[in-house]
């Protein structure tokens, strides 16, 4: 469902001659409210320095069956990280944001700072509660090894 995608324009274009990004597309018609879920955070997240630029929708016939982001370049979190994620994790629910999914392969470590992905499944207005539980579990889903989220 997540694509690197390339733009290939002339030497005028505003990113140059080519431009790598990113797209996730739903493939199934039930997968089409997880895109719509997950486009409404990234705009309400543009401008906090908290994940990769929304740059547009994708459509099929009308309707938005996916979208792109900048491709950021960078490394997955592990559990030294664990305090920049903390702080990262802190700032979505301080914008009333739960991220849902903060196994270590939704952070990522670039020269810009810690950025989030994948937003599938995130939730405003979440309870004090679940957001207390979200960063409880960041310790072990920092050591997870399984793959489970890549």
């Amino acid at each position: 469902m997540v694509f690197e995608a390339v733009l290939h324009a002339d030497e005028t274009s505003l990113h140059g001659p080519q431009s790598t990004f990113i797209v996730k597309i739903a493939h199934f018609d039930w997968y089409i409210p997880r895109i719509e879920n997950e486009t409404k955070v990234y705009q309400l997240l543009e401008g906090s320095g908290l994940a990769p630029r929304f740059l547009g929708h994708i459509h099929e016939n009308g309707r938005i069956m996916g979208f792109a982001l900048e491709k950021l370049e960078g490394r997955r979190a592990c559990l030294d990280d664990l305090s920049h994620c903390e702080s990262a994790i802190r700032k979505l629910h301080g914008l009333g944001l739960l991220h849902g999914d903060v196994n270590r392969h939704n952070f990522l470590i670039t020269e810009d700072g810690m950025k989030l992905i994948d937003f599938e499944v995130s939730r405003e207005n979440a309870s004090a509660e679940s957001m207390r539980k979200e960063l409880g579990s960041l310790p072990a889903e920092l050591v997870e090894e399984t793959g489970r989220g890549s």
